[in-house]
């Protein structure tokens, strides 16, 4: 929720069924009661789970997760509210070095290919991945946080990353 002005945002992973491959991730935007929404819109960002974080006056951070290689966790901040991402900002905040593969990667939005994958690949895939789910939270004096489950196949843990912002909104 936008803190100036109740507004609601939302961001999705985004799956072609037909083609059987990630697209670009969406997002949309909501009245503060939540009774009208715009349609989801595609960000020009290739990932996964992402979690939005209103700071207010415009601004918008997002953690999400890439899993095509390099497989990783990032974070991007738009200025206009979602409108635009700024790529070239994309801050990469955690990188599976060890094995650098997960399961499921490939034949995404971020690599071009068009490689198909049954659905329900992706759900037995869910149970091995080794990183994922970030949720930011905004601390007192405007850095941000972001929490993430990360480790191997043997242990996992919950682990966390604290990204201050400058004065310009860029991480």
């Amino acid at each position: 929720m936008d803190p100036g002005t109740g507004a609601l945002i939302a961001r999705f992973w985004t799956h072609d069924w037909q083609a059987g491959r990630d697209l670009e991730i969406h997002i949309a935007t909501g009245s503060p009661d939540g009774r009208s929404w715009r349609e989801p819109a595609p960000t020009g960002i290739a990932g996964q789970i992402c979690a939005p974080l209103a700071l207010g006056g415009g601004r918008i951070f997002a953690a999400y997760l890439h899993r095509h290689p390099m497989p990783s966790l990032s974070a991007v901040l738009s200025d206009d509210y979602g409108q635009s991402w700024t790529a070239a900002s994309e801050l990469v905040f955690y990188e599976k070095r060890r094995g650098g593969q997960e399961s499921g990667m490939g034949g995404d939005a971020a690599d071009g290919e068009a490689q198909r994958r049954d659905f329900a690949d992706y759900w037995a895939d869910m149970s091995i991945w080794t990183f994922g789910h970030p949720a930011p939270a905004l601390l007192p004096g405007g850095d941000v946080m972001v929490a993430f489950y990360a480790g191997d196949e043997p242990a996992m843990g919950i682990q966390w990353v604290r990204i201050a912002l400058d004065t310009r909104g860029e991480s």
